[in-house]
């Protein structure tokens, strides 16, 4: 069920996606939660928009005990099942996937648009990330300024070719790459 909640999601980007000029649309987003409540089958999108809030403040605390040991010179992988299928939300949330600094998150309503970027602040003040850390394309999208590697430059090959794709079908497209990535790297076959 979770699974399923988390790629539901995916395909709204307007629930996740800060740069998307939709995500301050309370409309939309409120078609959005109704929508993925009717496909999971729950009768209340609140009840979706309570997990998905939990499952999200799990994975912002999953990045942060991996950010916390590696600066402790310890390298601790999350064992969440669902922290690598979450990785789709990490560019909008300041996380970088677990390379930037999160530190403690106690905002309580994090589908609220105006609170979203206060989700992630430290204890004793709000840090925002240095925009040398970041380029942001004309588009929106942020890519990090550091040289990439060969596995890197491969994916991004595949970029023109999910352009062209319609959006219902990119977004398919999406889901099964990120589902076979999470196979591959929790050794998860169709049988378990």
């Amino acid at each position: 069920m979770d699974d399923k909640l988390i790629l539901a999601v995916f395909n709204y980007p307007e629930l996740y996606n800060v740069t998307l000029p939709n995500y301050r649309c309370t409309e939309s987003r409120a078609n959005a939660w109704r929508n993925i409540s009717i496909v999971l089958g729950i009768p209340c999108e609140c009840l979706c928009k309570r997990k998905w809030k939990n499952m999200r403040d799990r994975y912002l605390k999953e990045v942060r005990m991996e950010i916390k040991s590696k600066k402790q010179g310890e390298i601790v992988q999350s064992r969440w099942k669902y922290r690598q299928l979450m990785n789709f939300i990490a560019p909008f949330t300041g996380s970088r996937s677990g390379v930037a600094d999160i530190c403690g998150s106690n905002d309580d309503d994090h589908d609220n648009p105006d609170n979203e970027s206060d989700s992630l602040s430290s204890p004793s003040s709000q840090r925002t990330p240095s925009p040398t850390k970041w380029l942001v394309k004309d588009n929106g999208t942020s890519f990090p300024t550091r040289p990439r590697d060969e596995d890197e430059l491969f994916l991004l090959s595949f970029v023109p070719a999910l352009k062209r794709l319609a959006p219902q079908k990119r977004c398919e497209t999406k889901i099964k790459i990120q589902q076979i990535m999470y196979e591959a790297e929790f050794n998860i076959t169709d049988d378990d």
